[in-house]
């Protein structure tokens, strides 16, 4: 048995932050994985497709040149290439997630699945380690909802999707929040006959609706079938095709037909081989409950990222596992977590990015609230660029103008959407960020101009 004063259990993106943190607080630290350092962000996620998304936009000005005034002939694409470019940014990422890194930190790491044997017993391989403190950063993985005949006709998520060697000619992709809609894009552009079907009202469900609406429009005129408020209701085998009859409301029923199958609807926490009744931690259905300080119902175990269930993002995941690893150790009073600022981004062409309450959320609560939307298409960068759909729309309290909500739909929204971030965070006034001055032309001009309103 090895005695330690805080074990992490999981070395993806909260596990490596926990840990170090936790390192340079003194403490005798290790941490196990069972798959690979960094875990899916770095490897099978965020940072794989988004180099995938950005060689899809590429492509996608390329084939738009003529625009530009420039020529650009016989624009076409190598998948086995762009995999290539994909697999190369993977490892320059995962490179900065070594083993080395974490020794050098004095973190002893531990590989294979860890389980519990008691509270503050965990069994990886053949070792048993003891810990004073538990960080359980376990991560989660694909949610797939269950449909009749999906197993007989198989399918893939997004695990499978990044590394595909061969693209199908045709897909159906269940599921249109943010994974959907990426993949929706990358497939689109590379050729691929795309249909996307989403039982919400709209896409990205936890996005506004006027924001989400806009991009559904957008990215429907690329040709990207979206079926809203359709219901799946089984697959079965077409010869060499996959079929799935389709509840479109109304009493509409279709079979849709496609080479493949993409399940996009959600994650769950990764339970899988941890023995957590052992650890006697509380969970439910979404994951581990934690209080404000990232504590469990165990006293000296603590939990941060996917596996809270909380707001599954990857920085959501190194801000939690800051604030557990904390607490877990200070002598003085435990920092609580605030989510009331946190933004979110899909990387679709155009972007959609959100931080704070919807109008739904705000109508639903009773706020009183002021709406002001100002459209790229206005300023002066959009006629630079020929990029002219989308807008930015503020979401301030009647009376005060803090920042309630703010949410941009166009042209690096995933950027833009910080200026939001810092005024909400910093208490600055909407009405405050009206009088700043801007340089010009710049999309964050938009920014500044819906902020005039107020």
């Amino acid at each position: 048995m090895k005695d330690y004063d805080v074990v992490v259990i999981g070395a993806g993106s909260a596990g490596m932050v926990a840990a170090s943190q936790a390192a340079s607080m003194g403490a005798k630290t290790a941490i196990t994985e069972k798959w690979k350092l960094g875990g899916d962000c770095p490897n099978r996620a965020c940072i794989p497709t988004k180099a995938l998304l950005y060689s899809a936009k590429l492509l996608s000005k390329f084939r738009q040149a003529e625009k530009y005034g420039l020529k650009a002939d016989n624009v076409g694409f190598d998948w086995l290439k762009v995999q290539e470019w994909k697999n190369k940014v993977v490892e320059e990422r995962v490179s900065k997630e070594s083993e080395a890194n974490l020794k050098a930190q004095g973190i002893d790491l531990y590989w294979g699945q860890a389980s519990f044997k008691s509270k503050n017993e965990i069994k990886v391989g053949e070792d048993i380690l003891k810990a004073k403190k538990i960080i359980i950063t376990a991560g989660s993985v694909p949610a797939v909802f269950p449909i009749a005949g999906l197993v007989d006709v198989r399918y893939i998520t997004s695990n499978e999707a990044v590394d595909l060697k061969k693209l199908p000619e045709s897909i159906i992709i269940v599921g249109a929040g943010a994974v959907g809609v990426e993949f929706a894009q990358i497939f689109n552009s590379f050729g691929i006959e795309v249909t996307v079907f989403e039982a919400a009202p709209h896409i990205i469900p936890a996005a506004d609706t006027e924001t989400a609406e806009a991009l559904g429009k957008y990215l429907s005129n690329q040709k990207i079938n979206f079926y809203i408020g359709a219901k799946v209701q089984k697959f079965e085998k077409a010869g060499d095709l996959k079929k799935a009859t389709v509840d479109l409301g109304d009493g509409k029923i279709a079979e849709f037909k496609a080479e493949e199958v993409m399940m996009a609807t959600g994650r769950k926490p990764d339970f899988e081989g941890l023995n957590i009744e052992a650890s006697g931690v509380e969970t439910s259905n979404k994951g581990i409950v934690v209080d404000e300080t990232l504590k469990t119902s165990v006293d000296h175990i603590y939990a941060a990222g996917d596996i809270t269930g909380i707001m599954q993002f990857t920085h959501m995941a190194t801000y939690q596992a800051i604030h557990a690893a904390y607490n877990s150790l200070t002598k003085k009073e435990p920092v609580k977590a605030d989510y009331r600022v946190v933004p979110w981004v899909a990387f679709s062409d155009p972007e959609i990015a959100g931080v704070g309450k919807t109008e739904e959320n705000l109508q639903q609560e009773g706020i009183k609230y002021k709406k002001s939307v100002f459209e790229f298409k206005d300023i002066g960068k959009s006629s630079t660029q020929a990029e002219y759909d989308g807008f930015v729309k503020i979401l301030a309290e009647e009376g005060t103008n803090q920042i309630l909500g703010g949410f941009i739909v166009g042209p690096d929204a995933g950027e833009l959407i910080h200026e939001i971030v810092v005024a909400m965070a910093g208490e600055i006034p909407a009405d405050k960020i009206g009088k700043a001055i801007f340089a010009y032309p710049t999309w964050s001009e938009a920014v500044g101009s819906a902020a005039v309103d107020f």
